[in-house]
């Protein structure tokens, strides 16, 4: 479901203290990552943490990021990609931070050998946190390809939700279907009209191909809008449910 942007600043939030408590625990040894030794014979127990200062979301590092490094006590290098090139040390660190959306979307400064760096160093045992999470500008191409490298990304095309299934430990369905307005918080009208399938204006469409007989509610995963769609039923028994959804693919 996508949510709009004070949710996913709030769940942004959440994500940062899981994953900076994880680093703070390698950092002290209550977990030991891969450290990989450094060419003069020491090791790093620092992170280093890759911003670019003329990124229109850089201010995010120092609003976002930069106070939990500062009041966990992590020890960190920040490297401004926008004046100093990632090199072949970048290995030595204990971990990479990327401190913020939208790194280098302009293919600006990171280039094939300073991403390989990071690759190369990642598989070396250097650990990685990424906070960016604009990582393709339509959905099919990466921004990146160290990230692709390191975590095995692939991109398919985008789905609209037509319905979502609970299955119940006893075998009970129970299927909401989306499009239904009794289910739907807030109601949506069904239209037709593909001009109203604006990808940037912030609002959920409840579309309907007529070929399909039935609608979808469709938003853009990037779209920032007004306000979450819940779909929701009642009397649903108290158990164990497996959670289903029944995608289909815009024509």
């Amino acid at each position: 479901m996508v949510t709009n942007s004070h949710s996913r600043r709030a769940s942004r939030a959440a994500l940062l203290c899981i994953l900076l408590t994880m680093l703070v625990a390698s950092l002290s040894g209550r977990w030991r990552p891969s450290v990989v030794r450094a060419h003069d014979g020491t090791h790093r127990a620092d992170a280093v943490v890759l911003v670019n200062s003329t990124s229109a979301e850089y201010a995010d590092f120092a609003q976002l990021i930069q106070p939990y490094l500062d009041n966990f006590g992590i020890p960190y290098t920040v490297l401004d990609i926008a004046t100093t090139g990632v090199v072949h040390e970048v290995h030595e660190y204990a971990v990479i931070i990327v401190g913020h959306r939208q790194l280098d979307i302009t293919d600006a400064y990171l280039d094939a050998t300073e991403e390989d760096h990071i690759a190369d160093a990642v598989a070396g045992g250097t650990g990685l946190v990424n906070f960016d999470n604009d990582l393709t500008p339509d959905g099919s191409t990466p921004y990146y390809g160290y990230l692709d490298d390191v975590f095995g990304f692939a991109y398919v095309p985008a789905a609209a939700s037509s319905s979502v299934s609970f299955v119940g430990d006893t075998g009970t369905t129970i299927r909401i279907n989306c499009w239904e307005d009794d289910h739907q918080d807030p109601d949506l009208v069904t239209t037709s009209s593909v001009p109203l399938l604006e990808a940037n204006d912030g609002l959920w469409t409840e579309f309907l191909y007529p070929s399909r007989g039935f609608p979808s509610v469709m938003a853009r995963d990037d779209e920032t809008l007004a306000t979450p769609m819940r779909f929701h039923a009642s009397s649903i028994p108290n158990g164990t449910y497996d959670l289903e959804a029944n995608p289909c693919q815009p024509k």
